[in-house]
């Protein structure tokens, strides 16, 4: 059998619509058909929506399936973004021509954006002179306004402006 994936809703939202993908198979319809996936795209899997795993069943006698995207509603402004399924080959199937399918997430909130580091935890070695730490913002301020973001450092026995010192 060939394999396609489309957004057949290809618009959710923060607070209500669920997005959708379709899956469809041509050829045997006899038995299921387990087809494959990989998530991609500018949205977090569970921050920005709900698990969707990895692979579906199109079951026996049936051309098509669908995977619902249901999006997580935060209390966070951000910008749109998307969820992108690409499917992946396997011996028990072909892909067609539509092989990535696209949601857009918009947002329900307003107010100032979410600010975070990128990583949990971060390290260096001493002899490196410095280490980025890299902050991500969750939508275009006001106006494209800057940003200021307080933070405090707390944890570790390096000794502030001895053993490092900050720029901005």
């Amino acid at each position: 059998p060939a394999v396609t994936i489309a957004a057949t809703v290809d618009a959710a939202g923060e607070g209500g619509a669920t997005g959708e993908f379709t899956v469809t198979r041509t050829g045997d319809l006899s038995r299921e058909l387990w087809v494959d996936f990989q998530a991609g795209g500018t949205a977090k899997p569970l921050a920005d929506y709900a698990a969707i795993g990895d692979r579906v069943r199109i079951p026996a006698g049936a051309s098509r399936t669908t995977i619902t995207l249901t999006p997580v509603d935060d209390p966070f402004r951000e910008d749109p973004e998307t969820v992108t399924l690409q499917l992946l080959s396997s011996p028990e199937y072909n892909l067609g021509p539509a092989s990535q399918a696209t949601v857009t997430i918009t947002d329900n909130d307003s107010g100032l954006p979410a600010v975070g580091f990128n990583l949990l935890t971060s390290s260096g070695a001493e002899a490196a002179g410095q280490a980025e730490l890299a902050v991500s913002v969750s939508a275009n301020p006001a106006e494209n306004a800057d940003v200021t973001v307080d933070y405090e450092v707390s944890g570790g026995s390096a000794i502030p402006e001895v053993d490092y010192g900050f720029k901005s």
